[in-house]
């Protein structure tokens, strides 16, 4: 029984243990296929730490929760068998739906089963898991609010009950407004592929980092034989090469051509280098390409390279996916193979 007079004083509740059993609930023995045949299965709950409470003063509910969890998985490809894990670093109490990370690792993974695991997870997966993280704030309150808080009809204060009213109506806005947001998106997204007309795009500007020179990091991304080493041996040319490095108008697939990619300007330097290529996706509309800018400078002080990446022409609604393909692919792939410095 709760002993809080009107709901007036602090009360909270360690939740982390209901946590651990709601995640057991909801997501243990969940099943995902794809139209490839591709059956992914998560199989356990490998980790899951943090902190996870719900608490009232003055009539206001509240959750607090910051939680890392390790997912361990199954999946079937093309009667292959896999295992690994998906990382989430963060599920906190003021995440929304697109804020949710995942880092997957897959265990003796096959570079063309590898890509399109990743895809199916990336395109179905993540959106639907992401859900589910986001739904849990509410379940928490709603199955936990009892333990703390006094039910509303045996609060006599009007202040007290207007706190709890206001929460209430706050929830259902963002709620609401976040639906919106979901909607515009995925509408944008479905309108440019049903009418086969290019979708409006915007413009990335963010950076890495490498411990290595400039120009071992240009021509890294340049050498057929070095990109067949960090694309997994999917290097695919599309026009026919002139030298031991790509040069202008030279286009290329990766993944089994899910990527395309095609030269357009190169300038090298020992301390400052720069690639200008059009970078599409498979799936986008005909001719919708976005420019992908990089530009590597070497700081001889701590002796790593920082690439400046401008890309532009990237369709609205794409800007995650994309993002998250390229570092992926083109950071994490390259730091993995290489050792260009700690991969995250």
């Amino acid at each position: 029984m709760v002993v809080n007079v009107n709901n007036w004083h602090w009360t909270d509740k360690n939740c982390l243990p209901w946590a651990k059993k709601y995640f057991e609930r909801v997501l243990k023995e969940k099943i995902f296929k794809s139209v490839n045949d591709i059956e992914f299965k998560i199989t356990n709950i490998s980790q899951l730490e943090g902190d996870c409470e719900v608490n009232q003063r003055k009539g206001k509910l509240m959750s607090l929760f910051d939680m890392q969890m390790v997912l361990d998985f199954d999946v079937l490809c093309k009667e292959n068998k896999y295992q690994g894990t998906i990382k989430i670093p963060e599920i906190a109490f003021d995440s929304e739906v697109e804020d949710y990370q995942y880092d997957i690792t897959i265990l003796k993974e096959k570079s063309d089963d590898s890509f399109l695991i990743r895809e199916f997870f990336k395109q179905d997966i993540k959106e639907e898991l992401s859900l589910i993280f986001y739904k849990f704030n509410d379940d928490l309150l709603a199955e936990n609010a009892k333990d703390i808080q006094l039910d509303a009809e045996k609060v006599t204060s009007t202040y007290t009950s207007q706190n709890a009213q206001k929460t209430k109506a706050a929830k259902v806005f963002s709620e609401n407004l976040n639906k919106k947001e979901i909607k515009k998106a995925d509408s944008a997204a479905i309108s440019a592929q049903a009418t086969g007309f290019k979708q409006n795009t915007t413009t990335l500007k963010f950076q890495e980092t490498f411990t290595t020179k400039a120009n071992q990091l240009y021509q890294t991304y340049l050498s057929p034989q070095f990109i067949q080493a960090w694309s997994r041996g999917t290097f695919h040319p599309l026009t026919s090469l002139s030298s031991s490095l790509l040069s202008n108008g030279e286009k290329y697939g990766l993944f089994n051509d899910n990527i395309i990619t095609t030269i357009i300007s190169l300038k090298e330097g020992e301390k400052q280098s720069e690639i200008i290529m059009s970078w599409r996706l498979n799936d986008w509309v005909k001719d919708q390409e976005s420019q992908l800018h990089l530009k590597f400078h070497e700081s001889s002080e701590f002796g790593e390279t920082t690439m400046e990446v401008i890309w532009s022409g990237v369709p609205l609604g794409q800007e995650d996916r994309v993002k998250e393909r390229f570092r992926e692919i083109y950071v994490r792939g390259v730091k993995i193979i290489f050792g260009f410095g700690m991969v995250l």
